[in-house]
């Protein structure tokens, strides 16, 4: 059984700052989580026969062929960095929109040669 948490201890802390940070940093965070995963089933419509290797939680590994590197790496920035507007889903007011910035590393052999690549 799992034991159950009492959360009203963490609330009504006398470290409510910290309670506030956490709360505040939430949605941004699962965002970008949701945004990850929805610009990867967007780019895979896009670049059907791309192949997706391995997703972490803030990265994907794919194969593509040497000459498609500049294409898909620009499907998967224009993806990605779209803005995200948190005035419509987010009752803490944050006048920002957030933009992930996406970076790209390269290789032809294997992981330990990777270098940073630059969207054309």
């Amino acid at each position: 059984e799992i034991p159950k948490r009492d959360w009203s201890s963490d609330v009504c802390s006398s470290d409510l700052e910290e309670v506030y940070r956490v709360a505040y940093s939430f949605i941004p965070q699962s965002t970008v989580a949701d945004r990850l995963k929805t610009a990867g089933l967007a780019v895979k419509k896009e670049i059907p026969d791309l192949r997706f290797v391995m997703e972490s939680h803030d990265a994907f590994m794919v194969l593509c062929p040497v000459n498609e590197i500049d294409r898909v790496a620009r499907v998967f920035k224009k993806e990605l960095e779209a803005p995200i507007d948190f005035r419509k889903y987010c009752s803490i007011k944050r006048d920002y929109d957030l933009i992930i910035k996406a970076d790209f590393e390269v290789s032809d052999t294997d992981l330990k040669h990777m270098v940073k690549y630059k969207v054309s």
